[in-house]
């Protein structure tokens, strides 16, 4: 009988330490999106003001970045 409760015991371990690598994954991913997308604003708002679009431009600068207190919003349990 105690065996496999441990056994159980440690398939439930290793099922959650599956879970915690996934989220990792996912939250490591998520950044790297995030980044990508503030990349290509910034590189959109630089063509906007070569091409004199200054109030498009503003209007992409006034979104504001995305920090990781924002980002660490999407993750909280």
């Amino acid at each position: 009988m105690f065996l496999i409760s441990n056994r159980g015991e440690a398939g439930i371990r290793k099922i959650e330490q599956q879970h915690k690598d996934q989220l990792h994954s996912i939250q490591r991913d998520t950044m790297r999106i995030l980044r990508a997308i503030m990349h290509f604003r910034d590189h959109m708002q630089t063509c906007l003001e070569k091409e004199n679009l200054v109030d498009q431009a503003q209007a992409l600068t006034e979104l504001g970045s995305i920090t990781k207190d924002k980002v660490s919003l999407l993750f909280e349990p």
